[in-house]
Order: C-alpha cells, then structure tokens, then sequence
C-alpha cells in the first residue's frame, strides 16, 4: 500500500494535485504516525477538481502492474471511488470474488463534492445520488432492495453509461458554486451518514505528517475530522472491536496475484460464500 501510496504522491506532486488522508488513514497519521496496528486498508481524499485531473494524469502515468479501477474502467465494475491496485497481489472484496475485475491489494481516493446549504436541495440531490447509484449497483450485482430494483429500472430504461453520467451530474452539480461544506456525495451510505461533511476550510491548506517512513498530506483541520468521525478520536478501541470492520469481508494476500484465487475454495470459505 505505501509503495502505491508514493506512486500517487508522484502524480500529485508534479501536477499540483491537492490530496488528503481521511478516516482511519488520517487517523493512524495523528494517533500513529502511520498504519493504525490493526488497519488494513489506506484511504485518501480529494476534493472533485483535483479527483478528476488525477484520473487524467494518472491514465498515462500509473503503470503496470499497478492497476487505475475507477466506476466505470473494469467490465463495468461500479464505485463511487477510485481505487489504484498491485495486480501481483490479493485483496478480494466479498461482493466482487465472482466477478471479472482486478482484485488486487488497492488504496481507496474518495471525491469530495459541494453541497448546498439548503436543506431540500441536499436531500433531492443525496436521492437522486442514492437511487442512481443503488441501481446501477443493482444492475451489477443484482437487486437486494425496493430502491435498487426501483434503480435498477431506471437503468435499464436509460443504458447504463447514460445513467453512470447522469450519476456524476448530479453529484457534481454544486461544484464551482459557493457552498460552504464538502461531502462523498458519490458514496450515498456517507453521504447519508454525514460522518464526512466538513466545511471546505478544513481540507484547503497542505499540512504533512508523519506516516509510516513517508510524510503525507492530512487535512489541516484534521483534529476537527477526526472528532466529527470517530468521537474521542485519542482513546483506543476495545480489543475485541479493533479490525473487525473488514473480517471475512476482504481476503488479502500480498504474496499471491489475486487471478490465482479464481473460484478458491479457501477464499469462498473465508468470505463464508457459496
């Protein structure tokens, strides 16, 4: 994760994309100076212009084997992040193991878009963001839900790539407008949730800190996030409760190209699939 961490922070550093730490990466930063002990995974931000340059840039400079998955690269594979993966190694989200995608050990860049102030605006666009984005999910995966089958028609009846960019419309629709706050407005659970609303201020200005061998970017009002995320952001969790949250949810292995994990007895036992 690191070394693809450093492959990203080039792409930044020699085009003048802004980025972040956000969630349990900003807060091992902060509690750590790196990986939280029992942390798996690494989690950046950007705000959506400098997301999208990064995407561009990133195309031509991120080689192989290091994989850009973004929503829409990789058999159709939808997310409402973006995703650079190791394709020499192994990280196999439950719900992707019986589909065609790179599973590969990855680092997670969430876009941060504008939201409006105004309450009603918020919640048509966190409906439209959640239903859109529910269907074209359901049309991946299959539906599970009143909304994603309601969604997923909605899919159909549009084609697919019309509805994944009418998706990102609407979740950039206030960008370049004077809105106070920023959320993950392509990632409808927190949206929902507001655990990543913050005032635009807050992730504005670079501040570096320690992570591991490496410095990187944190938001600087990152005390103010993480207090907004995790409470009592300083005291650590019961031991029973520290890295539960991907336990039989992810199967890594970063030794084994996750292609030789297709139809894996031990990975459809770990992930308890059928």
């Amino acid at each position: 994760m690191l070394d693809i961490f450093e492959c990203i922070t080039s792409v930044c550093e020699r085009h003048d994309i802004r980025y972040f730490l956000i969630s349990g990466s900003a807060l091992g930063a902060v509690r750590h100076k790196g990986f939280i002990p029992w942390d798996d995974d690494m989690d950046l931000g950007m705000l959506r212009d400098d997301y999208n340059r990064f995407i561009q840039y990133a195309r031509d400079e991120i080689k192989e084997p290091l994989f850009l998955q973004d929503g829409f690269n990789d058999g159709n594979h939808i997310c409402g992040l973006l995703r650079i993966r190791d394709s020499r190694t192994t990280a196999i989200i439950k719900n992707d193991f019986y589909k065609e995608c790179n599973n590969g050990i990855y680092v997670e860049i969430y876009p941060f878009d504008n939201v409006p102030s105004n309450v009603i605006k918020a919640k048509v666009q966190a409906f439209l963001s959640h239903l859109l984005y529910h269907g074209l999910l359901a049309d991946y995966y299959g539906p599970a839900s009143k909304m994603q089958y309601v969604g997923r028609g909605l899919v159909r009846m549009i084609g697919i790539r019309k509805a994944y960019q009418l998706w990102q419309g609407v979740c950039q629709r206030y960008n370049g407008r004077n809105c106070r706050d920023v959320d993950t407005v392509a990632l409808p659970r927190w949206y929902a949730e507001g655990i990543y609303r913050m005032p635009r201020e807050w992730v504005s200005q670079k501040r570096m800190a320690s992570f591991e061998y490496l410095t990187a970017c944190i938001p600087n009002e990152a005390e103010r996030m993480l207090k907004l995320q995790f409470g009592d952001y300083m005291a650590l969790p019961p031991k029973e409760k520290r890295g539960a949250e991907h336990e039989h949810q992810v199967y890594f292995d970063p030794d084994t190209p996750y292609t030789s994990y297709r139809n894996s007895d031990t990975v459809k036992k770990y992930l308890d699939l059928k």
